[in-house]
């Protein structure tokens, strides 16, 4: 992890740890190494960070909409983060095998399912 991460992914920590009463308990279900599909509610901006910040060491990978790489500064994230960009109106197999390759390699895969955030997670 470069040191520019570690800083981001430090002072995230702290901004959440600040700001919000997080319940990390379940967090320790969480396996160590190996493959895993994370399925994950898509409710506000915050989740992504959240995982981001609080899943270290472990690689991290998620699917996002490819427009958030039009901002540099998100483009920038998205690249740190190792974010997988998605076109959501015509989806390709080059996604789908970057998917693959990320569980190949034994890291964790973040998805919501529903594709955009909603109120609800549903």
């Amino acid at each position: 992890m470069k040191v520019i991460e570690r800083i981001i992914n430090s002072l995230l920590r702290g901004y959440f740890r600040l700001f919000f009463k997080i319940d990390r308990s379940e967090l320790s279900k969480v396996p160590h190494n190996g493959p895993l599909l994370m399925m994950v509610n898509h409710t506000s901006n915050l989740e992504g960070p959240m995982l981001y910040a609080f899943l270290q060491p472990r690689p991290l990978h998620a699917l996002a909409k490819q427009e958030l790489w039009k901002s540099k500064f998100m483009a920038y994230l998205m690249e740190m983060w190792k974010s997988i960009p998605v076109d959501r109106q015509n989806m390709g197999r080059a996604t789908m095998d970057a998917c693959f390759k990320v569980l190949e390699q034994g890291h964790i895969l973040a998805i919501a399912p529903e594709g955009t955030r909603s109120k609800d997670g549903l």
